[in-house]
């Protein structure tokens, strides 16, 4: 049990201090420099992530969000002592929001043919030819399947322009474990969340316009209540 909570205050969690500060060994402590070494993100703040980019080092640097740009030779995929470090924000050090599976930070591809019916993969180009969308099924009573989006169409940049809105609205306000939660802003939060949903589930979308379903799957199947 905490004896206080608050600024430089004693804790058990990051949640029992402020949002400018981090739990350090049952202390509130303020955030590390950006370029200092961390072992994890939290020791960061909430504008940087703890970054493990030397494979031969257990410790990470504190690096800031959106910084890298997609023509940079940084890579944002993570290693600590040569394993690869599984973390769900290292997209972020990407100016754009994306970094591809090679972890190169990157504006995404953009889909020729989203939305259209297809067979495989193949009927689903991106425009500069580079890779293809998925072929995935959507919802309706004869399995029709669509090409889905790839990162750089319009939906998924509209996904990442919300979240930049939530994110500057959240900076100095939301606590570190709260780090992607609604903090207060629970409309801009709603907004991203909304668009991501919509954007992850595009194909499922396609036919939503026509079937008289629609109702009874947003009432009862969570996928669809959550878009909903």
């Amino acid at each position: 049990m905490c004896n206080s909570v608050g600024h430089n205050g004693m804790c058990s969690q990051s949640a029992d201090c402020s949002p400018s500060q981090y739990c350090n060994s049952g202390k509130c402590t303020d955030f590390k420099l950006i370029g200092a070494s961390c072992f994890n993100r939290n020791e960061c703040g909430r504008q940087a992530t703890c970054f493990f980019n030397q494979p031969n080092s257990i410790t990470g640097v504190c690096t800031e969000y959106m910084k890298v740009d997609s023509q940079s030779a940084t890579n944002v995929k993570m290693k600590i002592d040569s394993y690869q470090v599984i973390n769900d924000d290292s997209h972020l050090l990407c100016r754009s929001q994306y970094s591809d599976p090679t972890g190169n930070c990157s504006d995404g591809s953009v889909s020729l043919n989203k939305g259209a019916i297809c067979e495989s993969s193949t009927d689903c180009p991106s425009v500069d030819g580079s890779t293809s969308a998925e072929c995935n099924c959507g919802w309706n009573p004869l399995g029709t399947q669509y090409c889905d989006l790839l990162p750089g169409d319009d939906e998924w940049l509209n996904v990442r322009a919300l979240f930049l809105k939530y994110y500057i609205a959240t900076l100095n306000t939301c606590n570190v474990d709260a780090r992607w939660e609604a903090c207060g802003q629970t409309q801009l939060y709603n907004d991203w969340m909304c668009a991501k949903l919509k954007a992850q589930n595009y194909a499922y979308m396609v036919d939503e316009g026509s079937l008289e379903c629609m109702d009874a799957l947003y009432e009862y199947l969570p996928v669809f209540s959550d878009i909903y």
